[in-house]
């Protein structure tokens, strides 16, 4: 769905006439929802990793890649998970550290889809 206008994300430019409001509102929706499995799914690594605790530090890079992401999308992940609050102490887009709201929100997600903790 890229055209020549896109931004970086690959997403058509609104302000391209050739693609329509709803089209562009659709390829918004689906890059954001491939977003956030990404982010869950580091997190959740990140969270088994560390045992489910806030204490321990991970390589956010290695966990990623162990994902099957690229180093740029576990990076990209993890910085939308720090903007969250989920995590802190990303040292050059390395090492970090689950806080007590990332691991409530694994907690969550996980109940949510067993409805188990």
């Amino acid at each position: 769905m890229a055209t020549d206008a896109s931004n970086a994300a690959g997403l058509p430019d609104p302000f391209d006439r050739s693609v329509s409001r709803l089209q562009a509102v659709a390829a918004y929706l689906r890059w954001m929802a491939s977003e956030k499995v990404s982010r869950d799914k580091v997190i959740e690594a990140i969270y088994d990793a560390v045992d489910g605790t806030s204490i321990g530090f991970v390589n956010v890079i290695d966990v990623g890649t162990a994902l099957g992401l690229s180093s740029d999308e576990a990076k990209q992940a993890a910085d939308g998970l720090v903007q969250r609050g989920f995590l802190a102490h990303m040292t050059q887009g390395r090492a970090a550290q689950l806080t007590t709201e990332g691991v409530r929100y694994v907690e969550e997600l996980r109940h949510d889809r067993t409805g188990e903790r």
